[in-house]
């Protein structure tokens, strides 16, 4: 979809009324909206900023709306801003912060975003401490189901594993395993959006001498 000019003008402009309204005021707003000739446009701003002020549900909508149309005018792709939840059967589990899934008759290897599980026995390295406990917690949280991947920013890893935070039902895994010491939080930028939550949890566990931090 084009954008006319009108159009365009309008985006910007409530825009920059969304953000002046905080800092100015509404009243004030308004009232220097009124000395602008512009009947029509002056009652329709002033309906966009009581929506931005009163529903800030509607917000988000609003945004996506922008991004659709920005996208059509531009050429844009926001794929990458898509956090809808991918459903998915688990089929194995590889250790505490990986496991494989089937998508539509495909597999995919999974690395859990925002966490590091010790890491397993292999040919290059022994392996570390609660290695198997968090192999089989994970194991028991989610092998055999179904589950919901959400995507943060990249897709995949160097290795080629989709990055994702899993969920069963309403419960992430991702953080289940580090609130039961089973994993330690760790970033991994740009993928960052729950970083601040895996902390809190990763020193709640820790506070409390759980799994990895259990106390000699």
């Amino acid at each position: 979809m084009r954008l006319s000019g009108i159009l365009k003008f309008l985006v910007i402009l409530t825009i920059l009324l969304f953000i002046l309204h905080y800092f100015i005021g509404l009243d004030i707003l308004i009232s220097k909206l009124s000395d602008i000739d512009l009947d029509f446009l002056t009652t329709k701003l002033k309906e966009l900023v009581t929506i931005l002020k009163n529903s800030l549900s509607r917000i988000k909508e609003l945004f996506r709306w922008l991004k659709d149309i920005i996208s059509g005018d531009l050429g844009i792709s926001l794929e990458s801003y898509n956090t809808e939840r991918v459903s998915a059967n688990v089929i194995n589990v590889i250790d505490g912060d990986t496991i494989i899934v089937k998508i539509e008759g495909r597999e995919y290897k999974v690395r859990y975003i925002g966490i590091d599980a010790p890491e397993m026995d292999n040919s290059e390295k022994p392996a570390k401490f609660m290695s198997k406990e968090a192999f089989e917690k994970n194991k028991e949280l989610v092998m055999g189901k179904i589950v919901k991947l959400e995507k943060n920013i990249s897709e995949t890893d160097k290795h080629g594993r989709l990055l994702r935070y899993v969920y069963v039902g309403d419960l992430m895994i991702n953080a289940e395993m580090v609130r039961l010491g089973y994993a330690y939080a760790k970033s991994y930028p740009p993928d960052v959006k729950y970083d601040d939550l895996l902390l809190k949890l990763q020193r709640k566990a820790k506070e409390a001498g759980l799994g990895l931090w259990i106390k000699n």
